[in-house]
């Protein structure tokens, strides 16, 4: 079991006319067009917003958990580590497109692509000095 104590943010009305409008930009022009302002008035949305949007556990067994976003504003993804034990090792920040496929006991390997289209792949190096701390990924 792994508890961080890290408050949850609120869901404010501002949030939920940004989730209405972009629900009906979504459906503009498709059969569900006549409904969706019925549905959305009989949503129910949430007090707060939840933590973390991913979990992924790497080839030593510590637990990444990357912290939630509303929306995808184009920066730096954070993650929380544990150890296996649950204790906390560090943060991480890793490029906003990156999707991660391997996480080795010293490196990180992930895919990106470019607005354009462009895809690559990346490996970058995990300097992680000890169980205290978990240093930022450096590409290499």
């Amino acid at each position: 079991i792994i508890r961080l104590d890290q408050p949850g943010s609120r869901v404010l009305q501002a949030d939920i006319r940004a989730y209405r409008e972009a629900a009906r930009r979504q459906v503009a022009g498709t059969p569900d067009e006549p409904t969706i302002d019925a549905l959305l008035d009989s949503s129910v949305y949430a007090d707060t917003f939840p933590a973390f949007d991913q979990m992924l556990v790497d080839e030593l067994g510590d637990v990444w958990l990357r912290k939630y976003r509303w929306f995808d504003i184009g920066t730096a993804h954070a993650w929380t580590v544990f150890d296996p034990a649950g204790r906390y090792l560090g943060e991480i920040r890793t490029p906003p497109r990156l999707e991660i496929h391997q996480i080795g006991a010293d490196f990180l390997l992930g895919r990106m692509s470019s607005e354009s289209g462009l895809e690559a792949v990346y490996l970058w190096k995990l300097e992680k000095p000890g169980a205290a701390a978990v240093s930022g990924a450096s590409q290499s």
